[in-house]
């Protein structure tokens, strides 16, 4: 047993409410960092404020725009080809991930090849959790399935979910 046992389970939004006035601005902000919540919000007032340019909608109006941090913004129908090895390797961290989302080893098969966008993902419901995740720049690709020969030859042919980061626009092959 601890000799104080004042200092078991703090809560930190407690702990700053306690704090003199003087203090707490500084540590309130800290505190709202490490959440991530301050920047988004900071991020939300610009943008009304229109010092920041607006968010990437998910219907792209002027094509002419280039493509914020491989945002393409698709559209169902749209024709896309999914980039190389290489350029996908790049965008993936030590996990394998990119944006929390995994490239699986199913997906490595369908590289350099063209396939229409199918439909946007804009949330997912966890397996684990039963609850919906917020899904972004995700999207699904027409007869591109998983095959299962990674997960014990399973047969259940779910879709794999794409990043926009892992695709680019294709133009059509002019015959």
């Amino acid at each position: 047993m601890h000799a104080d046992s004042r200092y078991r389970n703090l809560c930190v939004r407690v702990e700053i409410d306690r704090m003199p006035v003087v203090l707490k601005p500084y540590y309130t902000m800290r505190w709202l960092m490490s959440k991530g919540v301050l920047p988004r919000i900071c991020r939300k007032i610009l943008r009304r404020l229109r010092l920041l340019p607006p968010a990437p909608s998910t219907v792209a109006a002027d094509r002419s725009v280039p493509p914020l941090d491989g945002v393409l913004g698709l559209n169902p129908g749209e024709l896309v080809e999914i980039k190389s090895r290489a350029e996908i390797e790049k965008t993936l961290d030590g996990y394998g991930r990119c944006d929390r989302l995994y490239f699986m080893a199913e997906q490595w098969q369908h590289c350099g090849r063209r396939s229409r966008v199918y439909k946007r993902v804009n949330r997912v419901l966890s397996e684990q959790t039963g609850r919906f995740r917020k899904a972004r720049n995700v999207v699904l690709l027409e007869g591109v399935c998983c095959d299962g020969s990674r997960h014990g030859n399973c047969d259940a042919s779910c879709f794999l979910f794409w990043k926009e980061a892992w695709l680019r626009r294709a133009e059509p092959h002019v015959s």
